[in-house]
């Protein structure tokens, strides 16, 4: 008889098994644990999972978690898309997939090898395999195997030691602060300080930290919440061979909003989780949005406050010309572990410094969105996610009055091209978001 060949990831939330990831062959499934599913109490591990419904919620999740074969609960050559958002792309996925031997696209393999540190409050480690029990028959009989063959569980490699993920393309490091501008080490367990993501330039174009910098302190002065960033010195970072990875000589810090130092980690979740996509298609349509948004208006202790915040910043993102907003750059945080907030803004950085060239095709598209996009837009999409239009309109035009005081003044001491400074300088003076607000507050003011 032909033995069917199983490895296992333990999934946590915190201190609670949320359920198992088991491989065998290509097949990937992921099915919650009884414990969680039996717990009134559960704290959300993805809006794609659990339903927050006050009376369907808890058999809708129940659904979601246990039945096999669905999207949700398998995937063929990778892991179910909320796990494949968990892993970076780029240098630092190239990275880890050497540092273990695989290859960039064995997502389970990197889970397990940063599982120790993901982002938000998940841990996955390999599962101890002498007590699984009914559950490995549980995931064959999902397959429809355990009737026909021999079921086996074998073990899966430790953890990378010092390994982290953190989603998306730009080369980055999670790291201690040891002392403010003094002493920055890479993070492991035994490290008490406050975590910090370091942003590095990238080789190609070494000037990105400087525009990050510059995205960011613009959103700051039109009220978007960000987190604590600063500018930093490549020397302070104590990790070995660090000017093979930093080609300049400083590097974009910002202060961690899932971690804080003294307390339990924080889980988050993106907007592709959310919507169940997979990072490749981040760049998703207006209605991906809306789903989001939807959410907080259903779910958000503070719906009112989290939409204010999300309409302010994409009024921000057309403002300085961020075409890179897509919806890995949203996330769900939750202070209380089950009600969604939305995230302090990150990534934010005026795209348009690199645009023109052709080697951005994606990136243009929404420039040319941008360009054209009136009031109105924004409208269209605060009715469908049932949040009221004057509302939204009023924030719309206080967030563009914010921009017309402050940015001019800033734009002037920021550490970015003369270019890039009239560029963002002619959207302020007349881009069609602007003047539409104009026309509709000359119109309102006729009505009065």
């Amino acid at each position: 008889m032909m033995r069917a060949r199983f490895q296992f990831l333990d999934v946590y939330l915190g201190d609670t098994l949320v359920g198992r990831l088991s491989k065998t062959g290509d097949i990937v499934q992921f099915l919650g644990d009884a414990s969680y599913l039996e717990n009134p109490h559960r704290p959300t591990f993805s809006l794609s999972y659990n339903s927050l419904d006050e009376i369907t919620g808890d058999a809708d999740t129940r659904e979601i978690f246990t039945k096999s074969g669905t999207r949700w609960t398998r995937a063929l050559g990778t892991v179910p898309a909320f796990f494949e958002n968990l892993l970076p792309e780029g240098a630092l996925l190239n990275w880890l997939a050497n540092q273990r031997q695989v290859s960039t696209h064995d997502s389970f393999e990197l889970l397990a090898a940063t599982g120790q540190s993901l982002p938000g409050a998940l841990v996955i480690q390999p599962s101890d395999i002498a007590h699984l029990g009914a559950r490995l028959e549980r995931h064959a009989a999902a397959l429809e195997e355990g009737s026909r063959r021999d079921v086996l569980a074998t073990p899966v490699a430790a953890p990378i030691e010092g390994a982290f993920s953190l989603a998306g393309q730009q080369m980055k490091l999670a790291l201690s602060m040891v002392e403010k501008g003094q002493r920055y080490t890479l993070k492991t367990h035994a490290a008490t300080g406050q975590e910090i993501v370091a942003k590095l330039p990238s080789f190609t174009r070494r000037d990105t930290v400087e525009v990050e910098y510059a995205g960011m302190r613009l959103a700051q002065l039109a009220h978007v919440n960000v987190p604590d960033f600063w500018l930093e010195r490549t020397d302070t970072l104590d990790i070995d061979g660090i000017e093979r990875l930093c080609p300049s000589g400083c590097f974009l810090a910002v202060a961690r909003f899932d971690r804080v130092a003294g307390q339990a980690p924080i889980h988050i979740e993106d907007w592709c989780q959310v919507n169940g996509r997979r990072p490749k298609d981040k760049y998703g349509p207006e209605s991906a949005y809306i789903t989001a948004l939807k959410a907080i208006h259903a779910y958000s202790p503070d719906q009112y406050d989290d939409a204010a915040q999300f309409f302010r910043r994409q009024v921000v993102n057309v403002m300085m010309g961020n075409t890179d907003a897509h919806l890995k750059n949203f996330s769900f945080i939750y202070p209380d572990g089950r009600y969604p907030r939305l995230s302090p803004a990150y990534d934010m950085a005026p795209v348009i410094a690199y645009l023109g060239t052709g080697l951005y095709a994606l990136n243009e598209q929404v420039e040319k969105m941008y360009q054209n996009m009136t009031i109105d837009d924004f409208l269209r999409v605060a009715k469908a996610a049932r949040f009221a239009p004057r509302a939204v309109e009023r924030e719309i035009k206080q967030t563009l009055e914010r921009i017309h005081e402050a940015w001019p003044a800033a734009l002037k001491d920021l550490p970015i091209s003369e270019d890039l400074r009239m560029k963002i300088q002619a959207r302020i003076d007349g881009i069609t978001l602007v003047k539409s607000a104009c026309s509709a507050r000359a119109t309102q003011a006729c009505a009065d």
